[in-house]
């Protein structure tokens, strides 16, 4: 797909843009700005989706490590080491 830019898809010409300026105080100014596609913003979507995702299976699986300890403790304490009674 040799295309001039001019001849561009539609969703690759319209740009969606945005500006901020921060003062803090002052001292401290900041300005960004930022000029990004619609095909831009939906792979920027798609990025933050799988991260948010992935971050969830990380700590599904980190707490999934506390759980067994705590369910061998349970299980050692049901397990009595002396006479049992004969009740």
């Amino acid at each position: 797909m040799n295309q001039e830019p001019d001849q561009r898809p539609a969703f690759l010409q319209e740009r969606q843009r945005a500006s901020l300026t921060l003062r803090i105080g002052k001292r401290f100014k900041s300005r960004s700005e930022i000029d990004v596609s619609s095909a831009g913003l939906l792979s920027i979507g798609g990025l933050v989706s799988m991260i948010l995702l992935s971050t969830a299976v990380i700590v599904r699986a980190a707490g999934g490590g506390r759980r067994a300890a705590s369910l061998q403790r349970a299980e050692l304490k049901k397990i009595s080491f002396g006479p049992q009674d004969a009740s």
